[in-house]
């Protein structure tokens, strides 16, 4: 009896040592766009370096639900969250789709790394997700404003409302 007592916990924290490798979402690949209708998040990642580098991250979610975040060397300064309306959100799919954000190769979703400024967007759906690295000072071209100037309109219009104690 005295056995199961020894037994028990070191199985239960050999279990919590051995883990399951991180899930990671298929690359879009050649895959065709998808519908508006199944977009489920939209992420928009701004990172500013001088001296360090500060990140300001909106995400906007299908279920009406949106963060901002901002960071100073990847620690989480401040938290907002928001309520988005299913017509703002629906738009926005719509444009991201139409705009062709899910043309080109799968390689190009991460921050420059010796930028001064970069933008990395993603979209993502129920099971695939696609990024985008995004010229910040893209002029507005002959058919209208970039995806990314869109996503930053609607977060901008959002009553973003201070959440949680950052220590």
């Amino acid at each position: 009896m005295r056995s199961t007592f020894v037994l028990a916990p070191i199985a239960f924290l050999s279990a919590c040592a051995i883990s399951r490798p991180e899930f990671v979402e298929p690359k879009w690949g050649n895959a065709p766009a998808p519908l508006p209708s199944e977009v489920t998040e939209i992420t928009w990642e701004l990172r500013t370096c001088s001296s360090n580098c500060r990140d300001e991250e909106v995400v906007l979610r299908r279920d009406g639900r949106a963060s901002r975040a901002y960071k100073t060397r990847r620690k989480l300064d401040s938290l907002f969250v928001a309520r988005i309306d299913s017509a703002s959100f629906a738009a926005l799919a719509d444009l991201i789709v139409r705009r062709g954000f899910f043309a080109g190769s799968d390689g190009d979703g991460a921050h420059e790394p010796l930028a001064t400024k970069s933008l990395v967007m993603s979209v993502a759906t129920l099971c695939r997700r696609r990024a985008s690295a995004v010229f910040v000072d893209i002029p507005r071209s002959i058919t209208g404003p970039q995806p990314q100037t869109a996503v930053d309109s609607v977060a901008r219009r959002l009553s973003w409302t201070r959440c949680c104690r950052i220590d």
